[in-house]
């Protein structure tokens, strides 16, 4: 893709820190392939 498929922004500033999770639901299917997570700073 030529651009993000999902931007979230506005986090309370670059001083956060922690993990990222992905939520799939219980008898659900998740599939992710080459997910990238990046600051975009």
């Amino acid at each position: 893709m030529e651009a993000p498929a999902l931007v979230v922004d506005g986090f309370g500033g670059a001083d956060l820190r922690g993990g990222v999770g992905l939520y799939v639901d219980n008898d659900t299917q998740g599939h992710f392939r080459n997910l990238r997570v990046m600051c975009a700073d």
